[in-house]
């Protein structure tokens, strides 16, 4: 192996420094913040509403298609007999 001279540690350990101290590792990095536009934010809103208006449509014209369905069981029941003591 070769040895390192003074002057080469000290480039080193200078460096490492570095690397220890770099806005990445410290979570100094600025974050991003989207800032919305007037046009931005009008395109966004007519694509949720479009979006909600074509949901509740179709959930509009699927509840028009329920149909009730009663069935009497007191005819059923009537021939059943039980005994009680």
């Amino acid at each position: 192996m070769s040895e390192m001279n003074e002057e080469e540690r000290e480039k080193v350990r200078i460096k490492i420094e570095e690397l220890k101290n770099n806005k990445f590792k410290q979570q100094t990095l600025p974050a991003w913040r989207p800032v919305p536009s007037f046009g931005s934010t009008m395109v966004i809103f007519g694509i949720f509403g479009g979006i909600f208006l074509t949901l509740g449509i179709a959930l509009y014209i699927m509840s028009d298609k329920i149909q009730e369905a009663t069935y009497q069981y007191d005819v059923t029941c009537a021939n059943f007999t039980t005994t009680t003591n």
